[in-house]
C-alpha cells in the first residue's frame, strides 16, 4: 500500500509509533481518532498527518518530536509545496511524480488518501 502526498506531510512508520507513541498504534488512534480521514490516514506500514502551512508543520514536528521521535530518522517530512526543505529517509519511496510515498522493501499496492481512507473509516462503522 501507499500513501498520498497533499500539501505538507509528515510521514510516520507506524512500527516507531508502536514502539515510541504512549500506548503504540492503538494510543494513537485513540487520541487523534477525529483527525483520521481528515489531517491524518494510513496504510499497512505508514501513517501520514498533513498541514496547510509551514507554521501549521512546525506544531506538529514540535509535538512528535515532544514524544520522542526523530525527524529524518523516525519521522520524514515531504511537500508538494516548492520551498519547502525535505527529508530524506532512506525507509520510504516515492511514487512517479512525488504523488504518494510507500514502505521500502514492500509493494506500492492500492494508494490511500483522503477519501479512500473516509471509505474505510465508514466501512468499519457499518
Amino acid at each position: 500500500m501507499a500513501i498520498r502526498i497533499e500539501r505538507l506531510n509528515i510521514i510516520v512508520p507506524i512500527e516507531k509509533i508502536n514502539s515510541i507513541f504512549p500506548g503504540g498504534f492503538s494510543g494513537f488512534v485513540q487520541k487523534n481518532r477525529r483527525n483520521f480521514g481528515g489531517t491524518i490516514w494510513y496504510d499497512d506500514f505508514l501513517l501520514r498527518e498533513g498541514a496547510l502551512t509551514p507554521v501549521e508543520l512546525k506544531k506538529q514536528l514540535s509535538v512528535w518530536e515532544s514524544i520522542g521521535f526523530k525527524k529524518d530518522e523516525d519521522i520524514c517530512v515531504v511537500s508538494d509545496v516548492p520551498g519547502v526543505t525535505q527529508s530524506k529517509c532512506d525507509w520510504m519511496v516515492f511514487g512517479p511524480n512525488r504523488a504518494y510515498v510507500y514502505m521500502a522493501g514492500h509493494e506500492q499496492g492500492e494508494i490511500i488518501g483522503r477519501v479512500e481512507m473516509q471509505r474505510i473509516l465508514s466501512q468499519e462503522n457499518e
